[in-house]
């Protein structure tokens, strides 16, 4: 039996997700990425209070707090002020930790993040099947 893996979701005519393949996007799944990558305008994406030129190092800062955070229970201090914080994150932390090993091992799981660049399901993957 192979590794499990990354898949990425597409909207081509005719893709179907496969088999036994668990998605892991907003909304959908409670193993989503919590750091969010929005457009502003040309050349212009942010990602937890911070401007950068492409949606591709946007998405790389956010794969990369998903890993501190899941993996070093570390934060950025502008979200961890925020008074809601720590209560979402702290639940959210706690259930790809504990919940992941038991409900995700040794299965396939999917995002829309592009299968070369960086993306937090590598490090759910990591988590589910240590």
């Amino acid at each position: 039996m192979s590794a499990p893996k990354r898949i990425q979701l597409r909207r081509t005519k005719g893709w179907r997700k496969p088999p036994g393949v668990i998605v892991c996007t907003r909304p959908h799944s409670p193993y989503a990425n919590p750091f969010r990558v929005v457009y502003l305008g040309p050349r212009r994406w942010q990602c937890n209070d911070a401007i950068w030129p492409t949606k591709a190092k946007a998405s790389a800062e956010a794969a990369r707090l998903f890993r501190a955070w899941i993996l070093d229970d570390h934060l950025p201090s502008s979200i961890r002020e925020r008074t809601w914080a720590p209560l979402f994150f702290g639940a959210a932390r706690d259930r790809i930790l504990n919940d992941a090993p038991h409900l995700l091992r040794g299965h396939d799981l999917a995002c829309w993040c592009a299968l070369d660049a960086p993306c937090h399901v590598d490090t759910v993957l990591e988590v589910a099947n240590r």
